[in-house]
């Protein structure tokens, strides 16, 4: 009896990226008249080469293994030869060798796109400064490391205290106090509300910048002291904010309901347009007499709310 040796590649996962394991299995084959007891019958060197290519051109391929097929089949054909076609069958060690070396010895492209474990990718950086001195220029990589570069390093420290933080909030425009009258049931829009402003049953929003007159999202462009062109009205005869009495009003107050402590800060996007170089809302610098009237609007402004049940804790001179 002779003993064949057979190479079968197992998948598994391993470190290496182009390694698979190969079990050892012994095999009894019949012994031939023709053939002495060193020579390994062709038909499983035929399928170790089979598997060979297979298994390792699926494999290095994707490293540019380039030819590995080409590589193998004069191999192949040389071992499935027979001893009387001119040339000899390999034997079990020359098998061994040949499957341990392809193995074992990944091409070095392999290694190059295989970068270890510990190394991090670099993160590539370009700055341009606020005059565009510089645009898109350049700067040294940065890595993501344990070690901790000085400027790029915040430091929180609970004990020091500048400026205290008076809240956190929203706007309540026109348009929005809009589609929550208007599109949201009473139960809805109170479920709204809640989720927004109460401390308990939302996330307890507590304050709100709220126009003075349209913004962007407003259903018009209106102020709370419009005059037909060319008219003008310093002492604030004609000032109302009706328009807010609508929808954004009763919003407020059952806003406040939820939270008693919500601070709202006024802030305009325009005066009215007769205050202004352009007299429109749109473009245009309030004009220098206009200071006093302007300062009427924002005590009206005030007043008028407060008299509503809104009471207002700030304002700003221009939304910004």
């Amino acid at each position: 009896m002779a003993q064949a040796v057979h190479f079968r590649a197992v998948p598994f996962p391993s470190k290496h990226p182009c390694l698979y394991p190969v079990r050892h299995l012994a095999q009894v084959v019949p012994t031939s008249s023709k053939h002495s007891q060193e020579v390994a019958s062709p038909k499983p060197l035929g399928i170790l080469l089979t598997l060979l290519k297979s298994t390792l051109a699926g494999v290095l391929a994707t490293v540019g293994s380039k030819g590995l097929g080409d590589m193998l089949s004069p191999l192949a054909a040389t071992f499935t030869k027979k001893p009387g076609e001119g040339h000899s069958i390999a034997s079990p060690f020359l098998i061994r060798s040949i499957c341990l070396a392809l193995l074992v010895s990944p091409p070095a492209k392999a290694q190059q796109k295989s970068p270890p474990p510990h190394q991090v990718s670099q993160i590539e950086v370009y700055e341009s400064s606020e005059d565009l001195h510089e645009t898109l220029q350049e700067k040294p990589a940065l890595t993501f490391a344990a070690a901790r570069a000085p400027y790029l390093t915040i430091t929180v420290d609970d004990s020091v205290k500048y400026q205290q933080i008076d809240g956190f909030g929203v706007a309540l425009t026109d348009s929005s106090a809009w589609l929550i009258s208007q599109k949201l049931t009473a139960p809805q829009r109170h479920e709204l509300l809640q989720m927004l402003f109460d401390h308990k049953k939302g996330i307890g929003l507590s304050m709100l910048r709220q126009p003075m007159g349209a913004s962007d999202f407003a259903l018009k462009g209106y102020t709370y002291n419009d005059m037909p062109q060319g008219q003008t009205d310093p002492d604030m005869k004609h000032f109302s904010i009706d328009h807010d009495r609508e929808q954004i009003v009763p919003i407020l107050r059952e806003v406040l309901a939820l939270n008693p402590y919500l601070k709202i800060i006024g802030s305009p996007w325009s005066p009215p347009g007769w205050m202004k170089t352009s007299g429109s809302m749109i473009q245009g610098t309030l004009l220098p007499s206009a200071y006093a009237p302007l300062a009427k609007y924002f005590v009206r402004y005030i007043q008028a709310y407060e008299a509503s049940g809104v009471p207002i804790f700030a304002v700003t001179p221009e939304a910004s």
